[in-house]
């Protein structure tokens, strides 16, 4: 089979991101896959002025040239710009390759392009979500996760899941004080507009309102030791009653959920870190079907590159 993974940014730059695509290319002609790589603007602009297409480490790449110029310099037209050079790019490349599929990385960008190449030609995609994008702008120093967000999110799903359609408000404030120890504090509220799920005898409202709040502190121990604690308690409101005519079920779904986690961590050498957590969740709702009480332990050993 003949995949082309449309990239954020590859080797030789280094970073999670590129090992993980790399390692990911590897195991897959390992299984006997025949895989192509084409990375988008962003490439050039960390790594500057590269070829067309290069082999780096066995693996051949093609490059999207850098968007330049005014259309680099405006608020959000520099993300059209970007995925409009991307299409441009891998409408040539898939041409030229004739790939059987398409495999899409985060960010959304590369997803947007590849979706709009992938409809063109008639091909599937496949797209994989390594970090949401608020989430990815906070790690990279360019967004600030506490004071106030606003996401909105559209959910399309494919059968048996069609009735998760539909789409999600989030608007959040947080809070972050550091002293001895790091505690952060926060809010959300989530309204859900969904499909809901229906049948000729019931229907089950996946539609809530919630509200959420939590606390969570970070404490050091010593040079290398680090307890944690977090907990959050989430009030949800389901928008119509679920019916079932073989039960006589007819009640509105309100739940309550508590979450507790306390853990521990320490840092080894070679970069590695080890991490044992304990999880404790209880989920009352004046439904009986939807009761459960879970314990969750975890135990951990990471590596950062």
């Amino acid at each position: 089979m003949r995949v082309l993974h449309v990239l954020d940014h590859s080797i030789p730059l280094h970073s999670g991101y590129s090992f993980r695509t790399r390692n990911i290319l590897r195991k897959q002609r390992d299984m006997g896959l025949e895989t192509f790589h084409l990375t988008g603007p962003k490439h050039e602009t960390s790594a500057g002025s590269s070829p067309a297409e290069e082999t780096v480490e066995d693996l051949h790449f093609f490059r999207t040239p850098a968007v330049a110029g005014w259309q680099d310099r405006l608020p959000l037209y520099r993300h059209r710009a970007a995925i409009e050079a991307m299409i441009r790019r891998l409408d040539e490349v898939v041409r030229r390759i004739r790939p059987e599929v398409i495999h899409a990385h985060s960010p959304a960008l590369n997803g947007v392009a590849a979706q709009r190449v992938a409809d063109r030609h008639q091909l599937p995609l496949l797209y994989e979500v390594r970090a949401f994008w608020e989430d990815a702008a906070v790690d990279h120093g360019t967004a600030s996760r506490f004071g106030l967000r606003y996401r909105l999110s559209r959910i399309e799903a494919e059968a048996p899941y069609d009735y998760l359609t539909g789409t999600r408000h989030r608007a959040a404030v947080e809070g972050r004080y550091r002293a001895a120890f790091d505690v952060r504090v926060g809010y959300e509220l989530a309204y859900n507009d969904r499909e809901d799920s229906r049948t000729v005898t019931t229907f089950t409202s996946v539609s809530p309102t919630r509200h959420e709040v939590f606390a969570e502190a970070d404490y050091p121990l010593g040079p290398r030791w680090t307890s944690e604690a977090k907990a959050e308690y989430r009030l949800s409101r389901y928008h119509d009653a679920n019916t079932d005519t073989a039960t006589g079920l007819d009640r509105v779904r309100a739940d309550d959920r508590v979450r507790l986690q306390i853990g521990l961590r320490r840092e080894l050498p070679w970069e590695l870190r080890a991490s044992a957590e304990y999880e404790r969740t209880v989920n009352d709702s004046n439904i009986a079907a939807y009761d459960y009480t879970a314990n969750v332990y975890r135990l951990g050993v990471e590596r950062f590159f």
